[in-house]
């Protein structure tokens, strides 16, 4: 298989969050912990591009 690089998975995050399949929430009492809250949209679009990608 191939191997998704830190980049592409950064601008993948990043592109989640411009079509707000993404929210990312600071915990309050924890500063190094985040919530991440995905969508319905974003779980689709990343399972479409998962598919569009892999020679199947």
């Amino acid at each position: 298989g191939n191997s998704l690089s830190r980049g592409s998975i950064n601008g993948f995050i990043q592109k989640l969050k411009r079509i707000s399949a993404l929210n990312i929430f600071p915990n309050p009492k924890d500063k190094k912990e985040k919530t991440i809250e995905i969508s319905y949209i974003g779980i689709a679009y990343f399972l479409h591009k998962l598919f569009k990608t892999s020679p199947i």
